[in-house]
C-alpha cells in the first residue's frame, strides 16, 4: 500500500497549516521516503514547481494572493506540468464547484474536512494513474523509434533495388510483394 508514495515528491498547498500538517501526516504515516513540499498559496507553489516537479499536487481553492483556480490556470500552462495529477480540496462542496475544478486541470476532488482513507485512496489512483501514462509514454517512445528504424531500413531496401534493377523493375517488384497482403 505504501510503496507508491516512496521517493515521491508531493506538493501541500493551502493557506491553513494546520490543513497542510494534516495532510503530509496522512501520507508519512504510511510511507517513508516521501518528499514533503508546502506552500501557503498558489503563488508560492508556482514557485516551487518552477524549481522542483511534484509527483502529486495537493492543492486548496481558496486561498490569499493567488487561488486555487488561478494556480491551476497557470500551472497547466506550462507542458512540463501536464502529466502532475492536481487533488483539489474544498469545503464548498457543490456538483458547480466539482466542475470548475476538473475544467480548470484538476484531476480529482475532496470535500473538506477529508477523510483520510479517502486521501490515501485518491492519492494512490492519481499516482497509479501517473505510472502508467508514464509506461505508455516510454512504450510510444519506443515504438515511434522502432517505426523511424523500419522506415529507414525500407527506404534503404527500395533505394537497392531502385540501383540494381532499375525504377520499373522496382514497381514490378512491390507490386509482385504486395499482392498477397
Amino acid at each position: 500500500m505504501s510503496n507508491i508514495f516512496q521517493g515521491r515528491t508531493i506538493l501541500f498547498v493551502d493557506d491553513e497549516s494546520s490543513v497542510r500538517f494534516y495532510l503530509s501526516e496522512v501520507i508519512l504515516a504510511i510511507s517513508e521516503g516521501v518528499n514533503v513540499l508546502e506552500a501557503e498559496n498558489g503563488q508560492q507553489a508556482l514557485e516551487i514547481v518552477t524549481r522542483t516537479k511534484p509527483d502529486l499536487v495537493f492543492l486548496d481553492i481558496h486561498m490569499p494572493v493567488m487561488t486555487g483556480y488561478e494556480f491551476l490556470q497557470r500551472f497547466r500552462e506550462d507542458p512540463a506540468n501536464a502529466a502532475i495529477p492536481v487533488l483539489v480540496l474544498t469545503a464548498l462542496a457543490s456538483t458547480d464547484t466539482a466542475i470548475e475544478v476538473f475544467e480548470s486541470g484538476g484531476d480529482g476532488f475532496l470535500a473538506k474536512p477529508v477523510n483520510r482513507l479517502e486521501v490515501l485512496a485518491r492519492a494512490q489512483a492519481l499516482l497509479r494513474r501517473r505510472e502508467h501514462d508514464e509506461i505508455l509514454n516510454r512504450k510510444i517512445d519506443q515504438l515511434e523509434s522502432d517505426l523511424e528504424t523500419s522506415l529507414k531500413s525500407i527506404h534503404s531496401l527500395r533505394l537497392a533495388i531502385k540501383l540494381r534493377y532499375g525504377s520499373d523493375e522496382l514497381e514490378e517488384l512491390l507490386a509482385e510483394m504486395t499482392k498477397g497482403s
